[in-house]
């Protein structure tokens, strides 16, 4: 609908429209003053016409000189758009999980609202309401202890936070009112029940609410002496109250902020109350519809989270346009960017609002700039939860862990543990590391009411060889025991290995290196070889010089450029080195191919090195390998790496067996590789103090002993038989399988979907298709090996819950509103999406056309004849 239309005129020449007036009226005057004056030999209608030819080219002179352009403006008037997000990560297709038979009333009103139009939901709007609230009394309680602190320092009124304290009545006098009228309601719910009924519930019901709204009355009372709100009782508080001119006492003002305090710990004894009442209300409504509710209530079984977001959207106004989410990986779910995927296709549109479906899984990273364009924009964000809360809130799952790759054996150490605790709550709970022929560590801790917790675990590293480590998060009430272990493998060893590095003077990155291997217990031996020729032989600051010197090295380090004296016969030790012994490399390139160039027929490598200086990235099928782990899993490994900045500028590196880092285009940055029975790690990632500042600094450094610990572990564990990458496999992923020999035959694997034929080269992709499979045993190349798996190595599990806390904050951090599925349908269709206006202007650019400049010449040229005509001098 179009508005209204205007037209507007400028000069685009850069002299102001008051400047070039003048200076025409002037010319103008002065021109004709000029012919008049001129003596005239001839008269006639040539000569008459001087002034007005003469006139006609010193105003289009001045127009051209002006530059006019002409703009329409044409506002119209439209709807703006209401966008619907629904999260597409594979956590939507778990099932609903109803427990109880409240939750699936609840959740049967999606798909059939007549089903459940009777039914009597006064206790659970009561309960809705006090989680809605409850926590908003924590708030006004802070801001009531401010406003105490500064009346105790005898802060004048004028200069204390005094208009907190009218919102605080205001919100303390409407829901005290709102509240006592559910209870009322509720009151005459209970009545209403069958005798029976009634007297199992009406003693503890009642005692509940008695209790609670004597509690409202004494929070009212404790507040009473204080000054009138400036709102209504029943109505909404003043945003910009103005301050009171008179101030409560102190001791008044602390009794009340200490009553409002203890109001969430009321609300919760009250909404257990409430909880049990409405289960006895849905009870009582299931035995007198049993003929219409019990098939219904059998097929919400079958129904996945997916389902329930797409009947309510089918549901939603006609004005909700429906977002296509593309399909998520199934590690990563990140809400923030399908937010601003949603915003980026509507970039020149008006959006109104948002209406995000979710089951609130999120591993993605920080959506601060998310939040704040919602805010900039005014778009009002409607969060729905769609999921049914677990039965139980004493849930606890092991988040992330940090241990090392290679330990001493019997040594003592430390793993620090992350553990999901539920929050606001102290409960104590106990972390059990056991390995089998190890000693099992055990310790009890406390939570503290956030939700994240992260502690160290003390343990004594067991005898040598390779350990499958199993840790085990136990606690009291806990339910949900999927995401409560995670699995590892560590190498115990009787000497660490011994770490050889030959690169140019300390820098950067030699430093961090250095650091790393200091942290991982290594016994680093740098030979720097800028500024001369490095010495030769088994000295001390010597390059080993014979095959036998080279053997002594369990992990290498080769940084470019290469060193003058390395010749043909020590690039064939370091090969023999990695495929016979087993040592790991790890080569440092540069753009000048070095000592990659140098190795490159040995390992078969045929890239050219080369400068890239696009931003890096984890390669897709590098997520979950312990090499890159910086998180709880590989989708926000791959996050927090891209995270830390990029490096002053990467090398291209042969592609190997699987790519860790590549660019944006693909190219592959770091790589890894299986040779006999080495690894090998090509390094292309220069700069490590760009990756390192400021708050990423931790990150690079668990990257950095990640590497180091990369070279310390051996490939192979035993002597004979073959060996699995990585160290533990992931059930359910798929894994590499390295055999030592010739590779013909097949491998034969439990818990795979079919024998793999072995190629010639000893690296083969292994598929551990059970994810419940608690070992596998491969057999191949006339050995066999058996292996543990990771029972919860990515952490996948613990996002098939239903996050409803996560959505609340999202909700609350974008000035928005959370509603749970059930509850959201009503507030949703009454989503107006608001008139936005936009204005469209074109742009005429009259000023410069062609035509003036050829209507000046023709003029000019017109002028002149006529001069001529007219006898005038020309």
């Amino acid at each position: 609908m179009v508005v209204e239309t205007e037209w507007l005129v400028y000069g685009d020449g850069g002299i102001p429209l008051w400047l070039v007036l003048p200076a025409l009226a002037v010319t103008l005057w002065a021109a004709h003053r000029w012919l008049a004056a001129e003596r005239r030999r001839r008269k006639g209608w040539f000569a008459r016409c001087l002034p007005w030819t003469l006139t006609a080219i010193l105003l289009l002179s001045a127009w051209a000189v002006w530059r006019p352009v002409l703009v329409k403006t044409t506002t119209r008037e439209s709807p703006a758009r209401v966008l619907l997000v629904v999260d597409g990560s594979a956590s939507m297709r778990a099932p609903l999980g109803c427990h109880g038979l409240s939750a699936k009333l609840d959740m049967l009103g999606l798909w059939e609202l007549e089903a459940t139009a009777g039914r009597n939901t006064l206790a659970a709007r009561l309960r809705a309401s006090l989680l809605d609230e409850a926590p908003a009394a924590r708030r006004w309680a802070d801001a009531l202890t401010r406003l105490h602190a500064q009346v105790e320092q005898g802060v004048p009124p004028g200069q204390t936070d005094a208009g907190t304290l009218d919102q605080t009545l205001t919100w303390i006098r409407a829901t005290h009112l709102a509240w006592t009228r559910g209870l009322d309601a509720v009151r005459t719910a209970v009545a209403s029940l069958p005798a029976d009924t009634a007297d199992a519930v009406n003693v503890q019901t009642t005692a509940a609410l008695d209790a609670f709204e004597s509690f409202l009355h004494s929070l009212r009372a404790a507040t009473d002496d204080f000054a009138p709100p400036t709102a209504p009782a029943d109505g909404p508080a003043r945003p910009n109250a103005a301050p009171l001119l008179a101030l409560p006492p102190a001791p008044a003002l602390a009794t009340a902020a200490e009553t409002l305090r203890a109001l969430p710990d009321a609300a919760g004894a009250l909404e257990r109350s409430l909880t049990e009442l409405q289960g006895r209300l849905d009870e009582d409504y299931v035995r007198a519809h049993a003929a219409d509710l019990t098939t219904a209530l059998d097929n919400l079984d079958r129904r996945t989270r997916a389902d329930a977001a797409a009947r309510l959207a089918s549901r939603l106004p006609a004005a909700v346009i429906r977002e296509n989410t593309p399909a998520a990986d199934p590690q990563e779910t990140d809400l923030y960017a399908d937010i601003a995927d949603a915003l980026d296709r509507h970039e020149q549109e008006a959006v109104s609002h948002i209406v995000l479906l979710s089951d609130g899984g999120h591993n993605g990273g920080d959506g601060a700039h998310v939040i704040s364009r919602i805010a900039r924009n005014r778009i009002g964000l409607r969060v729905v939860g769609v999921g049914v809360p677990a039965p139980q809130d004493t849930d606890f799952a092991i988040l992330d862990w940090q241990a090392p790759r290679v330990v001493r054996a019997g040594r003592a150490g430390e793993i620090r543990v992350t553990v999901k605790t539920p929050p606001g709550r102290a409960l104590p709970f106990t972390l059990e590391l056991a390995s089998p022929g190890g000693e099992p560590a055990k310790a009890e801790f406390t939570s503290t009411g956030d939700s994240v917790l992260t502690v160290p675990l003390t343990w004594q590293a067991p005898a040598a060889g390779r350990h499958a480590l199993r840790l085990v998060c136990q606690a009291a009430g806990d339910g949900e025991l999927a995401n409560n272990v995670a699995g590892f493998a560590v190498d115990s060893v009787e000497r660490m290995p011994d770490l050889l590095w030959i690169g140019t003077c300390p820098g950067w990155d030699s430093a961090y290196f250095r650091l790393a291997a200091d942290r991982t217990g290594l016994d680093l031996t740098q030979v720097f070889t800028g500024g001369r020729t490095p010495r030769r032989g088994q000295q001390a600051g010597a390059i080993p010089n014979t095959p036998d010197q080279w053997r002594r090295w369990q992990a290498i380090v080769l940084q470019d450029p290469v060193v003058e004296t390395f010749a043909e016969a020590d690039a064939e030790a370091v090969f023999r080195l990695v495929t016979e012994q087993g040592a790991n490399l790890l080569l440092m390139t540069d753009e000048s191919g070095g000592y990659q160039q140098a190795l490159a027929s040995r390992f078969g490598w045929d890239s050219a090195p080369g400068r890239l200086t696009e931003a890096v990235r984890v390669a897709a099928a590098a997520r979950g390998l312990p090499l890159l782990k910086l998180g709880c899993d590989g989708a926000q490994s791959a996050r927090r790496f891209a995270a830390m900045g990029g490096p002053e500028h990467t090398d291209r590196v042969p592609p190997q067996d699987v790519v860790l880092v590549e660019t944006a285009s693909g190219q592959p940055v770091c790589s890894l590789g299986f040779y006999g029975r080495g690894k090998v790690i090509c390094w292309g990632i220069r700069g490590l103090y760009r990756m390192r500042e400021y708050d990423h600094a931790r990150l690079g450094d668990r990257l950095l002993e990640a590497v180091v610990g990369e070279l310390a572990m051996p490939l192979w564990a035993a002597a004979e038989g073959p060996a699995c990458y990585p160290p533990m496999p992931v059930a359910g992923s798929p894994n590499w399988l390295v055999v030592q020999g010739s590779g013909a035959g097949e491998a034969l694997a439990t818990g795979a979907r079919s024998p793999i034929a072995l190629a010639p080269r000893a690296t083969n992709r292994l598929g551990i298709l059970e994810p419940n499979e608690a070992k596998v045993t491969v057999t191949a190349d006339g050995g066999t090996a058996a292996f543990a798996t990771s029972d919860n190595a990515g952490m996948e599990r613990i996002y098939q819950e239903f996050d409803e806390s996560f959505l609340r904050r999202l909700a609350e951090q974008a000035g928005g509103h959370y509603r749970w599925a059930p509850e959201a349908l009503a507030e949703l269709n009454t989503i107006e999406p608001r008139m936005a206006r936009t204005a469209e202007a074109r742009v005429f650019p009259v000023g410069r056309h062609p035509a003036v400049l050829t209507a000046i010449v023709v003029l000019s040229g017109v002028h002149w004849v006529f001069r001529k005509l007219a006898g005038m001098a020309i």
